[in-house]
């Protein structure tokens, strides 16, 4: 199977947002996850410091 090098050419700034678009989003969620991480500890110390 050839690929022509205009379609490759076409295909490759799709293939480069396609990529762009997975890091963003998988890297918003790591953020996103980590945050929830912090605020529940941060929630349990402070109902732990409030109790003690």
């Amino acid at each position: 199977m050839t690929v022509s090098a205009g379609s490759r050419l076409n295909a490759s700034p799709f293939l480069g947002m396609f990529a762009a678009a997975c890091f963003c989003s998988s890297f918003s969620l790591a953020t996103h996850t980590s945050q929830r991480v912090f605020w529940n500890f941060a929630s349990r110390c402070a109902r732990y410091l409030s109790t003690a």
